[in-house]
């Protein structure tokens, strides 16, 4: 359902878009521009580490302290046992392995681009990552928790869309949005910032540049 959401978008999309701009996929962040691979391996995970660490210490925070229920759904995932095949075929596509690479393609490949055209990087940054933050209709209740993600979410967003702004690469905001979407628990939940923070130290010269 996901997979022909997203694709029943892109039917209109890819040849409106070529018809009326000759817009090739390579303009929707398909490729690798100049860069070698490793650059983009290596960009996707300091953006990881330092855009969703917010996104971890709430996390951490919320499995400490309640900060507030979640939608019944979500409640229902995290009971599940992730002893089995089943729980990590079901992530891998409605978590890690589909939805990074759908949503990057739509919503910084399509939207954030097509508002560059004409409203220029910075409001078409924004206004994609406020798109994209309130498109996560599971953080709608009222509480600490669902607040402080949809905060934590359009943080990352920005950083995303910058990231993808300069490198005009979708590769280097999918390997970010891949890794935050696997489900961790237990002794990692504390491991998993603490590795982020590292890393953020140890590029610290590149993310401020």
């Amino acid at each position: 359902v996901i997979f022909m959401q997203y694709a029943g978008w892109f039917i209109l999309i890819f040849p409106v878009g070529w018809w009326y701009r000759r817009r090739k996929p390579k303009q929707y962040g398909l490729t690798l521009s100049s860069k070698p691979l490793k650059f983009y391996l290596i960009a996707g995970v300091v953006l990881f580490a330092f855009s969703e660490l917010p996104t971890q210490i709430l996390t951490l925070l919320n499995s400490t302290y309640s900060l507030g229920e979640q939608i019944a759904w979500r409640e229902a995932i995290y009971q599940i046992s992730w002893n089995n095949l089943e729980f990590w075929l079901l992530m891998a596509v409605g978590s890690f392995g589909l939805i990074p690479i759908l949503e990057e393609l739509f919503y910084r490949g399509y939207v954030q681009t097509r508002l560059q055209e004409d409203l220029g990087a910075p409001t078409a940054i924004l206004a994609t990552a406020a798109l994209f933050a309130f498109s996560h209709g599971q953080y709608y209740f009222l509480n600490t928790y669902n607040m402080g993600t949809l905060a934590t979410i359009s943080f990352s967003s920005i950083a995303y869309g910058y990231l993808f702004y300069r490198t005009r690469s979708l590769l280097v905001t999918i390997i970010p949005h891949i890794l935050i979407n696997i489900p961790v628990k237990g002794d990692f939940q504390w491991v998993l910032p603490v590795v982020m923070l590292f890393i953020c130290v140890l590029a610290w010269k590149e993310i401020y540049k």
